[in-house]
């Protein structure tokens, strides 16, 4: 994956015998960290892709009720047959705010299943019942809530990208999660500009190379603070006087 390519599977760059080895892909749109969104002819890809290499697809769908504008994040199990190559997962945490309560669900392939919970049952005894059913009753409701969280991760996003892009800091405009991935200005590395940020400025954002290699040259941005802590950010950045050191 490569932010040229909006970061989906290039599959062409796989070699016949990582092919061979490969049991499972693991994917997770919208993307934490890169932000990054599809479209449906994506998960056909995988599902295609799995179902030739004998393989399994798993669909990590934290973020998939944290979207923006008209954008809505589609399930793999929209995909024609995909429960025979895949499962998915669905957090409470981002879009229910039960961060903490350490809440989630799997559907998809049933074997898969059976055999996840053969696993979490020799590990523990489920999560406390009234979590549980907390989670049935959310899953049960009409969501409104969730849009009008989601209505605020964007106003947060908004005001932000605005300012990033006002100071030269390349950013795309993401379409869901609660996060920007942002590029860092020219001859910073991500952990040089981190430690700028956070020495000069007080504010702390994740170097992009903490998610791996490619993520060198990028941070990410958290916006799980309310709009009055990000105006303070943006106040602090303007006293960095970025405008001269912008991205490559």
């Amino acid at each position: 994956m490569d932010a040229e390519n909006g970061y989906v599977p290039i599959y062409s760059k796989l070699t016949a015998e990582q092919k061979e080895k490969a049991k499972l892909m693991f994917l997770n749109y919208p993307s934490n960290p890169t932000t990054a969104t599809i479209q449906i002819n994506t998960l056909l890809e995988a599902v295609t892709f799995a179902k030739e290499n004998n393989m399994l697809v798993v669909n990590d769908m934290a973020y998939d009720l944290v979207t923006f504008a008209d954008y809505e994040s589609p399930s793999i199990l929209q995909v024609p047959h995909a429960k025979d190559r895949a499962i998915e997962f669905g957090s409470l945490s981002k879009s229910f705010n039960m961060t903490g309560w350490r809440i989630g669900y799997v559907v998809g392939n049933k074997d898969v299943i059976q055999a996840l919970a053969a696993l979490k049952s020799n590990i523990d005894t489920s999560q406390f019942l009234p979590i549980q059913k907390a989670a049935a009753d959310a899953l049960k409701s009409d969501f409104s809530h969730v849009k009008q969280h989601a209505a605020i991760f964007e106003r947060r996003m908004e005001k932000l990208y605005q300012a990033l892009h006002e100071l030269g800091i390349r950013v795309d405009k993401p379409r869901g999660t609660i996060f920007l991935w942002a590029k860092v200005p020219n001859s910073y590395t991500s952990i040089a500009f981190t430690d700028k940020l956070l020495e000069e400025a007080g504010i702390v954002v994740t170097p992009g190379n903490a998610f791996g290699p490619s993520g060198e040259g990028y941070i990410r941005i958290s916006l799980s603070v309310s709009e009055d802590r990000l105006d303070e950010v943006i106040r602090r950045l303007h006293l960095l006087d970025l405008k001269g050191e912008q991205a490559t």
